[in-house]
């Protein structure tokens, strides 16, 4: 298996390359083994986690205005592999394998000197690798308006769309993103997810960055007694990450830290339980774990 996945990672950076890509990213995680439990402590067996991801963004189009600012189209793709291995009570809330892979056309525009607007459209799978069929594929997108204040802060609205849980609806979005430069930076971004992170570099080669904040998720639609259901699990960590620039573009990194929580949850596909809140004693997550990671980077 392990000679496989070396095999499949060369062959996907030789066709990156091959296309002149932009950004590539792939990389692997492991969430510790720790107990699944309820509000009142309750366990319900154990869980640990092995995640596989690759992120891709290709420019399509870039183009500069008459005041010298970029108008961009990209395609990305975002895929994640998790493989979960829960004993007792937690395999039967939680599946076994998860594969979330999508596409989207993203455009990038000044509306002005102040103000931005981000666009994009997409699908993707959502589902256990071995029971993938129509409903496995959930639309994505969204429209944002974005208002720089100056070189460090912007703030952004608009709305979101998805078919998670059945027909297609919108949603409110936000968009908060402070960056800081210099030798020590700090770096804010609340959008699809939420990132705090302080990072700095040591000479040309080597970076440290710490993620002091970082929410991640994945999603699957089940079938469970004939009835389509949305399977959720939001993750928030807190990891530190050396980099290693082996050329300007290309870096090696590892992380190493703890997942703070991992919430899960299994609802009808439905609206209605779109901004339902969870009953208390229904309420399941897994207690902190220790979290390893590695990968490469290209482009970023």
């Amino acid at each position: 298996m392990k000679s496989a996945a070396v095999a499949i990672i060369t062959c996907v950076l030789t066709f990156m390359a091959q296309l002149h890509a932009q950004q590539v990213e792939i990389s692997t995680d492991y969430l510790s083994r720790t107990a699944f439990t309820d509000h009142d402590d309750n366990r319900y067996g154990k869980g640990e986690m092995n995640w596989y991801k690759l992120k891709y963004i290709q420019p399509l189009s870039v183009k500069v205005n008459d005041n010298g600012e970029p108008i961009i189209w990209t395609a990305s793709l975002n895929s994640k592999y998790a493989r979960l291995r829960n004993y007792g009570e937690a395999a039967l809330e939680n599946p076994d394998e998860v594969i979330n892979a999508g596409v989207n056309i993203t455009h990038i525009r000044p509306l002005s000197k102040k103000w931005s607007l981000i666009a994009t459209i997409g699908a993707g799978i959502y589902s256990n690798p071995a029971e993938i069929n129509l409903n496995s594929i959930l639309a994505n997108g969204g429209c944002l308006f974005i208002y720089r204040f100056n070189r460090n802060f912007s703030l952004g609205a608009g709305i979101g769309l998805t078919n998670s849980y059945g027909i297609p609806m919108v949603a409110p979005m936000m968009y908060i993103r402070w960056q800081t430069a210099g030798r020590f930076q700090f770096d804010l971004n609340i959008s699809s997810g939420l990132r705090l992170a302080a990072s700095t570099r040591f000479g040309k080669h080597v970076k440290l960055t710490w993620d002091m904040l970082n929410m991640d998720g994945m999603s699957s639609v089940i079938t469970d007694d004939g009835c389509t259901r949305l399977y959720s699990s939001m993750m928030i960590s807190s990891f530190i990450t050396p980099e290693v620039y082996i050329s300007s573009r290309v870096s090696l990194f590892v992380d190493g830290g703890v997942t703070i929580a991992r919430a899960c949850q299994t609802t009808k596909r439905k609206i209605k339980y779109m901004f339902e809140e969870q009953k208390e004693e229904d309420q399941r997550s897994f207690n902190p774990a220790w979290h390893v990671g590695g990968g490469i980077r290209y482009g970023f």
